[in-house]
């Protein structure tokens, strides 16, 4: 396959129309206190999250409490480790960095989306319990700050924490809260890996420019994929949405619901993945204009989660 365009998942989710929809305020997005936390292995003073005026940048909020691996320190990548430095510098450019002009980099899904970065692993495939244990710790600091949104892009195959587990349990709590986990499927594996694989997540599998799937998880494991979104050669930093507003208060009085609700629109509003693959799962292609167009299901429809995330060992 040819490479593709360096802006080619930004075109493919149309990330930019829907940026258009969001309310401005002195023609920037006004974000209002939505704040999106991001568990990996940490941030660093980049271009893209810049410009660092004294230190600090205008979008990525730090804190000492944000580093779980040097406990006490501000959730800086130290980039000197075996495992996968700099990972979360990586991801976070593609999900809110800047553009940065003559260096080729067209910028992440919502340039300046307000991030809370957490400094949890060493490695995308956590199969440690420290490693879990970290993830759980940071996975309730997100959760006691009220972000609306958590997003890991890492996983294991297996959830190593004594049961009942850890990990798991802060799923549940984050998923009665109304806070939305997004989790990557993983690619290191034909199993759909945790956190992705507990039930009350958004489990996210990757696809090519073709809408062909990018990785083939095996049909057991491939029915915790809720949407498919671009993960192949995708320009990247080296080294609850707001839309809706207080809509979602007075449509959603249960928690839960908010997480149920955006389940059922990524399956309404997303388009057809293409091939033969899993061509019976009702789900697609990321469309986040659509997303946003869409409007909200009625609280009575929706179906709160039967299965504990803590109690899914499949």
């Amino acid at each position: 396959m040819a490479n593709p365009e360096p802006d080619w998942n930004i075109k493919k989710v149309r990330a930019r129309e829907a940026m258009r929809l969001l309310p401005r305020t002195g023609g920037v997005v006004d974000w209002g206190d939505v704040e999106v936390a991001q568990i990996d292995t940490g941030i660093n003073r980049h271009a893209v999250f810049g410009p660092w005026t004294g230190g600090a940048s205008p979008f990525v909020r730090t804190g000492a409490d944000q580093n779980l691996v040097e406990e006490g320190d501000q959730p800086f990548d130290p980039l000197d480790y075996e495992g996968n430095p700099g990972h979360g510098i990586r991801t976070a450019s593609v999900l809110n960095g800047r553009p940065v002009p003559g260096k080729g980099f067209p910028g992440g899904i919502a340039p300046g989306l307000p991030l809370v970065p957490f400094r949890a692993i060493t490695s995308v495939i956590p199969f440690s319990r420290k490693e879990q244990a970290r993830l759980a710790r940071a996975v309730d600091r997100a959760v006691d700050r009220d972000c609306a949104v958590i997003s890991m892009s890492m996983g294991s195959p297996f959830v190593t924490l004594p049961r009942p587990s850890r990990l798991g349990e802060t799923i549940d709590r984050a998923y009665e809260a109304g806070i939305i986990v997004v989790a990557a499927g993983g690619q290191k594996t034909d199993m759909v890996t945790y956190p992705g694989k507990f039930t009350r997540t958004i489990g996210v599998g990757g696809t090519r420019p073709d809408d062909k799937v990018f990785h083939k998880y095996s049909l057991r494991t491939a029915q915790w994929i809720d949407v498919w979104a671009p993960a192949y050669k995708i320009f990247r930093a080296s080294s609850r949405l707001a839309y809706h507003g207080n809509r979602l208060d007075a449509a959603y009085p249960e928690g839960w619901q908010r997480v149920e609700a955006f389940r059922r629109l990524l399956g309404e509003t997303s388009s057809p993945i293409k091939g033969t693959y899993w061509p019976t799962k009702p789900i697609g292609v990321l469309n986040i204009e659509k997303l946003l167009k869409a409007e909200l299901p009625d609280a009575a429809a929706l179906v709160w989660e039967q299965r504990r995330a803590a109690l899914e060992w499949m």
